[in-house]
């Protein structure tokens, strides 16, 4: 019975999962460019380290909309269907305990958001890297870290 509501679940979310996979790749790809831009036209590196510590100016903070995004996108695309069609009332007649089916159907939505997010941030890391010195990149993870943490208490 578990596995099923898995099935169901991904049946109804992997355009989104797939979508925002797609998303997420783009906006690194213009993360990526505007970093290796910026640090090709600002002469001396410190200078953009300086952005980074001292006027708090993060590369990455738009990255937080894109967690929002993606988890209200995904507990929209998995409870709406079930409200409009009336399926919620159909898990009280399942062989399950009610407690436990919506906990696999909550599990399911946070596992799909916990992978888009995690592969997100360290593909940043990676891209990161090359560019920050690693305390620096340590708070960029940080930071991530709580958009992430965010996202799922939204």
């Amino acid at each position: 019975m578990i596995y099923s509501i898995v099935i169901k679940e991904w049946l109804k979310i992997k355009y989104l999962v797939l979508s925002m996979f797609v998303l997420s790749i783009f906006v690194l790809a213009y993360f990526w460019f505007k970093i290796d831009f910026l640090f090709s036209t600002i002469e001396p590196k410190s200078m953009m380290w300086y952005r980074f510590i001292t006027l708090e100016q993060k590369p990455y903070q738009y990255f937080s909309y894109l967690f929002y995004v993606t988890a209200i996108l995904i507990s929209c695309f998995q409870f709406i269907p079930e409200k409009m069609g009336k399926k919620i009332k159909i898990m009280i007649h399942l062989p399950i305990d009610m407690h436990k089916s919506l906990f696999m159907h909550l599990f399911v939505g946070f596992f799909y958001l916990l992978a888009v997010c995690t592969l997100f941030t360290i593909s940043s890391y990676f891209i990161l890297l090359n560019y920050y010195p690693y305390e620096l990149i340590s708070i960029a993870i940080k930071d991530l870290g709580f958009y992430l943490l965010s996202s799922i208490i939204l």
